[in-house]
């Protein structure tokens, strides 16, 4: 999605680690290792966004390391689109990681298939927790961060086993279409 607004997929993918990484400082063959990209199309990238502003560098021995500049004026507002776009699915993950309990978490519907600013709800399938307490703040703020409708259906693992093995209704056509799979810590459903 960023790429049809940068133009560009190396600079994208760069914003995007810059952006979620801000405290860190890399250098370039760092980088191209972590974004999976060649070292010549980042450090052309890393050094226009150096040159806009974004990125800062300093030189240490033979390599010249680059950070994300915190007190750029445009940095909140690139780090929400970057959440709202590109990094939805990572917040995602790790949103989800972070509550105790969860075994599996999936999300299905429009934004499985295609994850970008389309896709106005997210729905997901959790398994694992006792209760929706801790889930119910937790979706309110993904609502809050990501600025759309999140539905969602959590059960107990004896639950999901339950309704797999009857075929229930909802349970299936969630399992039916694309799916992008957010926690997976699934050995008790083999």
């Amino acid at each position: 999605m960023l790429e049809l607004l940068f133009r560009s997929k190396v600079i994208t993918k760069l914003i995007a680690y810059f952006v979620n990484h801000s405290g860190k400082e890399v250098y370039l063959r760092e980088i191209s290792r972590e974004i999976s990209e060649p070292a010549n199309a980042v450090l052309r990238d890393l050094e226009k966004l150096e040159e806009f502003g974004l990125l800062r560098s300093r030189r240490h021995g033979n390599h010249k390391y680059f950070s994300v500049r915190e007190n750029l004026p445009v940095l909140p507002e690139l780090k929400s689109l970057v959440l709202k776009t590109d990094g939805a699915v990572d917040f995602l993950k790790d949103q989800l990681s972070s509550l105790s309990g969860v075994q599996l978490a999936f999300a299905f519907g429009s934004f499985a298939e295609k994850p970008t600013l389309e896709a106005a709800e997210i729905g997901l399938v959790i398994v694992g927790l006792s209760n929706g307490d801790g889930l119910n703040r937790l979706v309110a703020d993904i609502q809050a961060k990501l600025g759309r409708r999140v539905y969602y259906a959590y059960y107990t693992p004896d639950e999901f086993k339950s309704l797999l093995k009857t075929k229930d209704p909802a349970l299936n056509k969630a399992l039916s279409g694309k799916k992008i799979v957010l926690v997976a810590n699934v050995e008790n459903y083999r």
